[in-house]
């Protein structure tokens, strides 16, 4: 035997704690078989009473479950005295007692009094009996879950057993044995703890929802008997009711269901999404569930909180022989959810053709619109489905003119998403649709246009829409085309009669745009096809005033303006150079007075009668506007009506112009001027635009 080696080796030296592979101690292989000699012999040579082996297990483990299944309470008490520790938790975080409840041997009944007697001992000595292993399981769920009877009925006789204690998932040890389908177990833990009927885990679970999770009515019969309450007050924390457990289940239950409904159950009881039972067993495809709740009474119609009913789940699912049930069953086959989709809205936009045939033969209303005023029609072309749009237009009574909430039409629509197929269909189908305007008067091809979808623009001329035709504000689709700088539309819509020279509400023509985009491509060519360039809006503003008072990043727009400008009007270069000045546009001035422009005439609207060079004068920013119009002969002692000089001026009035004042003070030199006479009234308008002017365009 070894224990002779043991009384052999120790005193020549031998590690009293030396572990083998298992690590194992001569401790642990001595409790292993209840040696009580040998362990006091190995203790006293210092052997570690509290030393774990590979598992996390202590010497007590060892002699509770030893080899020879004696354990002995006198071990024990002598390795209590020795100080081991009576709470220690192996890997898994179990302790002596969650041990117990695993390996108790019910068929030597004098070993299980021999066990339960050490029990009493370390319970008496201060073994927790509640203490939690890494599952969070307390002894208690470890017994309920092996179903091992003669340490349930053990522990549920300790005082301090806590028959509420919940694990890692929040289950108590009821929750534990219903979830084991032990009846047996379930029946000790009630019979002793008759409240814990009601219990409820971390997700709201009582152990009625567990047993009818499992299908198991032995289970559901006894714990009702017993007090559990079947009210729809019972839900869990996802509002699930004992009936939507039932619907959710893939394992039957309607014996369960019918035993509830009896018992007085509401069958239209919601969860926290506002389903009902029928929501739930429609989800899940329960089609026994969904006749058999119908039968019972259930709600057919009932709204979730998006105020869809279990018609509108089925058409979404694309389940038809779920959705046949239901509208034979009675279902309202038109029915609006929250945002006023009908099922056939549903079946359009999931493009589920079978589920539609069936809702149009049953006499679903295809007109029916949703709260953005869409019909099914409007959704068809939007999705790009084009089956569904063939079937829809086919109908003799499909509404091609309903208006959603922004006045557009399904085509529209179509147009809006580039479903340029779509858009063909319903045009070859309804052709007088291409000229219908919205809430806004703008037709398919200004849509088109705005969005740059060209190949439908060209469909769409070719089909006979209006060029011409105003929408919004009274704008053509040209000017779509040129606020969008759409070179390729732009020619193309003139090439096919846009009007060049079309005004909107404010008088804007497509050249406007054309200037205030910067686009010198599009200004020249709308020039060439006729656009005015002289033409006025509502606030007698024209193009190229408009390109005069841009910034400079223009001034290219601009010279061709006024080339094409004194070519048509003749010699109005001072008009252009005062406007120019008022407006701060320095390479504008620079190439009028190149061309001639008086530097020193006047303007008799003027009112102050101020020169050119007062108007410069007046802005520290026009330094270089001073100085070339000094050096082109600008009189720096002409006098306004308020008989001041350019220099007098700004000294009066500009506050941070000093480099302005320094210069012409030293060039405020009396000399001749040629012509200082007051100009005639200017065709162009005198003006200085601020953003607020061109903030239409």
């Amino acid at each position: 035997m070894w224990f002779d080696t043991v009384y052999l080796t120790l005193p020549k030296g031998a590690d009293v704690n030396n572990r083998d592979e298992q690590g194992f101690t001569p401790l642990h292989q001595a409790s292993e078989f209840d040696n009580l000699e040998i362990i006091k012999y190995l203790i006293e040579k210092g052997a570690d009473v509290n030393a774990k082996d590979n598992n996390g297990r202590n010497s007590l483990y060892y002699v509770l479950y030893n080899i020879v299944r004696f354990p002995s309470l006198d071990v024990v008490k002598c390795l209590v005295d020795k100080g081991i520790d009576i709470n220690s938790k192996d890997n898994n975080g179990d302790n002596i007692f969650h041990n117990a409840a695993k390996f108790s041997d019910k068929e030597l009944e004098h070993v299980l009094k021999k066990e339960l007697s050490i029990l009493d001992y370390l319970l008496e000595k201060g073994a927790d009996v509640n203490t939690k292993n890494s599952k969070g399981f307390t002894p208690l769920h470890t017994a309920a879950q092996e179903g091992n009877m003669d340490m349930i009925k053990w522990f549920i006789n300790i005082p301090s057993i806590d028959f509420y204690a919940k694990d890692n998932k929040g289950n108590t040890p009821i929750h534990v044995a219903i979830e084991r389908d032990n009846l047996g177990v379930i029946k000790t833990l009630v019979g002793k703890k008759p409240d814990i009927v009601n219990a409820r885990n971390k997700d709201g679970q009582t152990p009625l929802h567990i047993a009818i999770h499992s299908s198991n009515f032995a289970v559901v019969k006894y714990l009702v008997s017993k007090g559990a309450d079947i009210s729809a007050k019972y839900k869990d924390h996802a509002g699930h009711t004992f009936l939507h457990i039932i619907a959710y289940s893939s394992s039957g239950g309607l014996d369960i269901a019918e035993y509830l409904i009896e018992k007085g159950f509401d069958i239209n009881a919601k969860d926290n999404d506002g389903y009902a039972p029928l929501h739930s067993a429609t989800s899940s495809n329960n089609l026994d569930v969904i006749k058999f709740l119908i039968e019972k009474g259930a709600n057919i119609n009932i709204k979730d909180i998006g105020e869809e009913t279990p018609l509108h789940m089925a058409v979404t699912d694309n389940n038809l022989n779920i959705m046949k049930c239901l509208i034979e069953k009675g279902a309202d086959i038109n029915v609006q959810d929250k945002e006023r989709n009908t099922p056939l809205h549903k079946a359009v936009s999931d493009n589920h053709v079978d589920i539609l045939r069936y809702l149009m033969e049953k006499g679903a209303d295809i007109n029916i619109k949703n709260r953005m005023g869409y019909t099914p029609l409007h959704i068809a072309v939007q999705k790009g489905n084009l089956d569904i749009t063939k079937l829809l237009i086919n109908i003799p009574n499909v509404d091609f003119y309903a208006k959603d909430k922004d006045g557009n039409i399904p085509l529209h629509v179509a147009i809006k998403k580039a479903q340029l197929e779509a858009v063909k269909l319903l045009i070859d189908k309804k052709p007088d649709i291409i000229n219908a305007a919205n809430n806004d008067y703008d037709t398919a091809l200004h849509i088109a246009v705005n969005n740059n979808h060209v190949d439908a623009v060209k469909y769409l001329v070719e089909k006979g829409a209006n060029v011409n035709a105003k929408g919004k504000n009274g704008y053509t689709p040209l000017y779509f085309a040129v606020r969008s700088s759409n070179a390729e539309l732009v020619k193309y819509l003139v090439e096919k009669g846009a009007n060049v020279n079309a005004k909107g509400k404010n008088g804007y023509t497509p050249l406007y745009f054309a200037v205030r985009s910067s686009n010198a491509e599009l200004v020249k060519y709308l020039v060439e096809k006729g656009a005015d360039i002289d033409a006025r809006n509502n606030q007698y503003i024209t193009p190229l005033i408009i390109a005069i008072v841009m910034p400079s990043s223009t001034s290219d727009i601009a010279k061709y303006l006024i080339d094409k400008y004194l070519l048509e009007k003749g010699d109005e270069k001072d008009d252009i150079l005062r406007l120019a000045v008022r407006n701060s546009n320095f390479e504008v001035v620079k190439y009028i007075v190149e061309k001639g422009a008086n530097v020193n005439s006047k303007d008799s609207k003027d009112y102050f009668g101020n020169t050119l060079l007062h108007l410069a004068s007046g802005s520290a920013s026009n330094l270089e506007m001073v100085k070339y119009l000094v050096e082109k002969g600008a009189d720096t002692n002409a006098k306004n009506r308020k008989n001041k000089t350019p220099l007098e001026l700004a000294q009066e009035e500009c506050s941070n112009c000093k480099d302005v004042i320094d210069f012409l003070t030293e060039n405020s030199t009396s000399h001749d001027v040629e012509n200082t006479a007051e100009h005639p009234e200017s065709h162009l308008e005198d003006v200085s635009i601020s953003s607020s002017n061109t903030r239409g365009l």
